[in-house]
């Protein structure tokens, strides 16, 4: 049996952490849009199942769809202004941690 050390430690500089916390805000941003269009393509699918049904059934799924668009757009925006975007800032940074 094999003793494994599990307490590691990393410590980050700011510049690394810096880059880190920009490459995960962008992943969160992909896991609210692509789900997203996941919702989207089966809405679609299910209105060309549907045909000519009746017209209630139609605009809800229309209104459901655009509703998904507005809150997950706005809430990736929301995302990506939580800290404020001052491009100079993250370009001295990323120069700093490239020297």
């Amino acid at each position: 049996m094999t003793d494994i050390n599990c307490n590691l430690v990393v410590f980050l500089s700011l510049p690394a952490a810096i880059r880190i916390l920009k490459w995960v805000y962008t992943g969160m941003v992909f896991a609210i849009i692509v789900p997203m269009l996941g919702r989207i393509a089966v809405g679609l699918y299910t209105l060309s199942l549907l045909g000519k049904s009746a017209r209630w059934v139609r605009y809800t799924l229309w209104f459901l769809m655009f509703n998904q668009v507005v809150h997950n757009i706005g809430i990736a925006a929301t995302l990506l202004s939580v800290c404020g975007f001052d491009p100079k800032e993250i370009a001295k940074y990323d120069l700093l941690s490239r020297m």
